[in-house]
């Protein structure tokens, strides 16, 4: 573990200056900034109010602010995915000081950055993607994504048979969302939301056990995964079902069983079910819910 000199922080100090000004910003800033992150540091990572320098937020602010606005020149693409690798670094090496705030503005960049930037940096974004739902704490990801739900906009859960998929009226957000904190519209993007659920569905696949998934985990993304079985894009459709089967696979129960629960069980036998995805899809109190599931379902495993 290396020290925290006066003279490894200085130079910390002035990578974060030069970023902030947008000042000879190049790839060896970034390899500083990354060599930095990876060395097991002390309290300097923790918040202020920790007693902490809050390096996370104040590195992590940086290079996000600086993507949003970087200088071009002949080596920006490699500059920018430079950045990247110390974002990868910051969530696989300091994963425990992430706060839902800090985790959502990363999300959001990286969202932005995997479906509208050059194949180099979609790709980089991608890695932090996978490496966010791989080493982030489950709870937070469960956290993350529910919050990104709750501010985009979706089809009512409370009317999922009063529209038709590609009829939904005016979708609207549970939750205003300021400029500032959203300054891309990235929560409006109707791929981006695709992609929190596949973010979410990730994060299920990578936990660690089944006994980590139980009704309070799955309330905080299975109910806007159904609402997303009415969007009216066939992209953000098709991506609602990847959180059911994810769940259905760490659960470890068979198709068969799985079905015979949804299309044949009454509700009282889907309540008592040992499965907990069928019990919770019965603790939803939409009939109609189960035999969507089912037809999304089987319909994705034809496709694949």
């Amino acid at each position: 573990m290396a020290a925290d000199t006066p003279q490894r922080l200085n130079k910390v100090e002035l990578c974060l200056r030069r970023l902030t000004d947008n000042s000879g910003v190049n790839e060896a800033l970034f390899r500083c900034l990354a060599r930095f992150a990876k060395e097991e540091s002390s309290t300097v990572w923790m918040g202020e109010a920790q007693g902490g320098r809050a390096y996370l937020d104040r590195i992590l602010g940086a290079c996000l602010g600086w993507l949003q606005n970087p200088a071009e020149g002949r080596d920006a693409v490699f500059t920018k995915d430079s950045c990247f690798d110390v974002l990868r670094v910051l969530v696989r090496r300091k994963s425990q000081y992430f706060t839902l705030d800090a985790a959502r503005r990363l999300l959001l960049e990286v969202l932005r950055n995997r479906f509208f930037e050059s194949t180099i940096l979609s790709g980089s974004a991608e890695d932090v993607f996978y490496d966010m739902a791989a080493h982030l704490d489950a709870d937070l990801c469960f956290e993350l994504a529910q919050d990104f739900f709750e501010r985009a906009p979706l089809p009512s859960m409370l009317s999922l048979t009063a529209q038709k998929p590609g009829y939904a009226t005016h979708l609207e957000p549970n939750r205003p969302t300021t400029s500032e904190m959203d300054p891309m519209g990235v929560f409006k993007m109707d791929n981006a939301l695709a992609g929190v659920l596949e973010f979410v569905a990730e994060a299920v696949r990578r936990l660690v056990s089944p006994d980590v998934v139980g009704v309070q985990e799955l309330d905080r993304f299975l109910p806007y995964a159904a609402a997303c079985f009415v969007h009216p894009r066939s992209q953000v459709r098709k991506a609602a079902l990847d959180p059911f089967i994810a769940v259905h696979a760490k659960l470890g129960a068979s198709d068969a069983e799985f079905e015979e629960l949804l299309l044949r069980a009454s509700s009282e036998q889907l309540a008592a079910s040992a499965n907990l995805l069928a019990k919770y899809v019965a603790q939803l109190h939409r009939p109609e819910l189960r035999k969507l599931v089912w037809t999304f379902y089987q319909s994705q495993d034809l496709a694949a």
